[in-house]
């Protein structure tokens, strides 16, 4: 009973913080600041940066794979929509969870269903929250308009906030975003008059 049409209603999210140099050439440099893994200053999504999803059916099911090899996700929507957790590492869960936010380590895979009919809106964002030491969720970057920014470097026009250190908004401004910094993945482009669907199963 979950939504299993391939690219339309069962769409697969590999995402992965990368960094780049000036000529858009991948660069992949540890030095003392990447004792676990390094951390990117932009994010890409199935390969590509700034995707946009567009979602025809109401009820949409993600299958996302954090492929970072250092950088935690908190999974959400920038509505703050609640989705349903229905899957992990470890297969589905017993039964669809309603949550506003999934957390992944590097390696680690989530399969969520989110119900558009309830966004009340033509555009929202999928992002990564904030999360300690950058908690709450002042760290996420806000967006002006319809615009989404998924890339980090365009945080230089945050505000400093409670949680911020002076050392966190140098590695920032360093293309270095450090653990916990919130950030956009994907802008979600939601057509309108969207069909019914059939209620998640009650059982996995």
């Amino acid at each position: 009973g979950l939504p299993h049409t391939y690219g339309v209603d069962d769409i697969p999210l590999t995402f992965q913080d990368l960094r780049f140099d000036g000529s858009g050439k991948l660069r992949y440099v540890q030095d003392e600041e990447d004792q676990d893994g390094m951390l990117g200053d932009q994010i890409v999504v199935n390969g590509g940066t700034r995707p946009v999803i567009n979602v025809t059916k109401s009820l949409v099911r993600f299958r996302v794979l954090n492929a970072s090899n250092a950088r935690a996700i908190k999974i959400g929507l920038s509505n703050k929509q609640k989705f349903f957790h229905v899957a992990s590492d470890g297969g589905f869960l017993n039964a669809p969870l309603p949550v506003s936010s999934v957390s992944l380590g590097p390696s680690e895979r989530a399969e969520i269903v989110v119900d558009f009919s309830k966004s009340n809106t033509g555009k929202i964002n999928l992002v990564s929250y904030g999360f300690a030491p950058l908690e709450p969720e002042d760290a996420l970057e806000r967006q002006d308009g319809d615009a989404a920014s998924l890339d980090w470097r365009n945080g230089r026009k945050y505000r400093k906030r409670r949680g911020i250190t002076k050392e966190d908004i140098e590695h920032i401004r360093g293309g270095r975003p450090p653990q916990g910094f919130g950030f956009a993945i994907a802008q979600i482009a939601i057509a309108p008059n969207l069909p019914p669907a059939a209620p998640l199963p009650q059982k996995l």
